[in-house]
């Protein structure tokens, strides 16, 4: 049996995205365009669309990075010495704040004259404006472009459900009693005790809450678990140990488009969104007109729409009215576009002070300890 094992960003072309890493160190000329990106979330033939479009002349060095945690390892070691530092760099926006607290990001200055820029929706902006702590701030710099995004998404095991009759489609779900012992969830606090949250109707971004109700509903999920795991889940699902799993949409969606023994939901209660962004290192040259190009390359609605059936991860430049555009991407799966309804229940992750924090941290290691 061919064997299961990914993280949230799963590599999808092989090693192809290797062969772009174009231009060299070791005393030439720096490219004028370093990119240094999360494998394969711009899908390979976009960026070979890209280098032809800039035409001849020095080669352009786009680096493949596979994990999405490296990304942000990759910035704490960047120097001002440090050779060709990249223009632009993927970080995940879980990542943002503390990019920003650290010093590891500038704003983008010129972000926001660029005409995509204000097609972009506010939700989006709003999310990479931020102040110089790193929360949100509608006044505040842009630190970041936004290129894609995804979703938490309930994965399940077809034949299971299949002798259960019936098949998952809210969080409750994960309570009932039939699949006690048949459950994975993200070995995470935020992520987890955010479910709760929801579930309970409220946001998943509270700073305080009723900690008796959370920790009982806490401690019932944790009698449904097999087993806590932020990447090794859909294996279990295949081999049916596991019936129902919580995952991220950039894992599930490559399995559940090749192997129709697994199938996924947003419930419409809405769920947790992730998002890929652009950022500038600190130490990064003054952009020039080529590294805007790249961003405005990224939004252009066309390249957009490829972004998101290639990569299985959805553009924010896609709008509730580009009908055409929502059509292609829906045909290739619901989960790239759950609907306008679904997506304003939903939410970021956003960053909470140092007491919340520990207040999630200790009630997720008492349910866990106690269970």
């Amino acid at each position: 049996m061919t064997r299961y094992h990914l993280t949230r960003r799963e590599f999808l072309w092989g090693s192809a995205a290797l062969a772009l890493q174009l231009a060299g160190c070791g005393g030439q000329e720096r490219s004028p365009l370093v990119v240094s990106l999360l494998e394969n979330s711009v899908p390979t033939e976009l960026i070979q669309e890209f280098t032809r479009r800039m035409g001849r002349g020095p080669k352009l060095d786009f680096e493949p990075i596979e994990q999405l945690q490296d990304t942000f390892r990759r910035l704490q070691e960047l120097e001002a010495n440090s050779p060709n530092i990249p223009d632009w760099m993927t970080l995940g926006d879980a990542w943002l704040a503390a990019a920003i607290q650290q010093d590891l990001i500038r704003p983008i200055a010129d972000l926001e004259a660029l005409d995509a820029w204000a097609q972009l929706p506010p939700q989006w902006q709003a999310l990479v404006r931020r102040d110089r702590q790193g929360a949100p701030q509608p006044e505040g710099d842009i630190w970041a472009a936004p290129y894609r995004w995804g979703s938490l998404v309930l994965v399940y095991s077809v034949s299971a459900m299949e002798k259960l009759n019936w098949v998952p489609s809210q969080w409750e779900d994960l309570w009932r009693p039939e699949l006690q012992g048949r459950i994975s969830v993200p070995d995470s606090a935020r992520v987890v005790i955010g479910l709760v949250l929801k579930q309970l109707g409220e946001s998943a971004n509270q700073v305080s809450f009723d900690e008796a109700t959370v920790e009982s509903r806490l401690a019932e999920l944790h009698q449904q678990m097999r087993f806590y795991s932020s990447d090794a889940y859909l294996e279990p699902l295949l081999r049916d140990d596991t019936w129902l799993a919580v995952g991220w949409s950039t894992d599930v969606l490559p399995f559940t488009q090749r192997d129709r023994r697994l199938n996924a939901v947003i419930p419409d209660a809405g769920t947790l969104l992730f998002a890929d962004l652009w950022v500038q290192p600190r130490n990064a040259p003054t952009p020039g007109a080529m590294a805007m190009e790249w961003i405005e390359f990224c939004w252009q609605p066309d390249i957009a729409e490829r972004i998101t059936t290639l990569s299985l991860s959805t553009s924010p430049q896609l709008q509730p009215g580009d009908s055409d555009a929502i059509a292609s991407v829906v045909d290739t799966s619901p989960l790239l576009w759950p609907g306008e309804a679904v997506l304003e229940r939903s939410e970021w992750l956003a960053p909470l002070p140092e007491e919340a924090i520990a207040a999630y941290r200790d009630l997720w290691l008492r349910v866990r300890q106690t269970g």
